[in-house]
């Protein structure tokens, strides 16, 4: 018996955590459909579904903290691509651009990415005051 009841909660928890994601899923496509590239929106924050569920401020927050990684990374990629041997100056100045570029959109998410930590900082206080508020009156 105490095994079928086991067996039994393994399976609901399952169910519960597949209806979750889901529904995190469902949340992701309904906020990237308004985005230029929904397609990409969805595979690369599909991926965090579980960690955002149907926030739409982590929704953001992870948005924000993936593209810095992703530019940092095209950043290093087009340094590399600087020491290739044969660039004609117009394509080497085309490609120091790009990287110029690339760092000050680094700079601009940086500074989101903070301001989303100190956001969601002062909104986890004011909802801890809130809470200790409502059970000391």
């Amino acid at each position: 018996m105490a095994r079928a009841t086991s067996s039994l909660l393994l399976l609901l928890s399952v169910m519960y955590l597949a209806v979750k994601s889901k529904s995190a899923t469902n949340f992701i496509e309904d906020s990237c459909s308004v985005t230029p590239y929904p397609a990409l929106c969805v595979l690369t924050l599909s991926f965090y579904a579980a960690m955002i569920q149907q926030s739409p401020f982590i929704l953001a927050e992870t948005a924000l903290s993936v593209g810095l990684v992703e530019s940092q990374s095209t950043k290093a990629f087009m340094s590399e691509v600087t020491k290739f041997r044969g660039l004609k100056p117009r394509e080497f100045d085309a490609i120091e651009n790009c990287i110029d570029d690339l760092g000050d959109s680094i700079d601009s998410l940086s500074k989101s990415v903070q301001e989303m930590k100190q956001m969601g900082d002062a909104i986890a206080k004011e909802q801890e005051f809130q809470s200790h508020t409502s059970a000391t009156s």
